[in-house]
């Protein structure tokens, strides 16, 4: 990540303080929402590797067009973006 610069990207490191779990949830409710994709791909061994793409609705999420109401835990909630 530090290759391609992204640790100069504002949102990075927040997410430092959440468990394995929180971010799954995360992830899956940015998926169902349209913010990302996952991308599977069968490689050349057979195989399955999944990738998360940028999605349909990635652009209205950054801009702040879009609201995400990530789920959390009983301890601690996570970050959510909202217009």
């Amino acid at each position: 990540m530090k290759k391609s610069g992204h640790e100069r990207l504002a949102m990075y490191g927040r997410g430092r303080a959440y468990s394995r779990n929180d971010c799954e949830r995360l992830l899956r409710r940015l998926i169902l929402d349209g913010a990302l994709r996952e991308e599977m791909t069968i490689t050349a061994v057979d195989t399955t590797a999944c990738y998360v793409r940028p999605g349909v609705r990635a652009d209205d999420m950054l801009a702040g067009r879009m609201q995400v109401r990530a789920p959390h835990s009983a301890l601690k909630p996570i970050w959510y973006w909202q217009d």
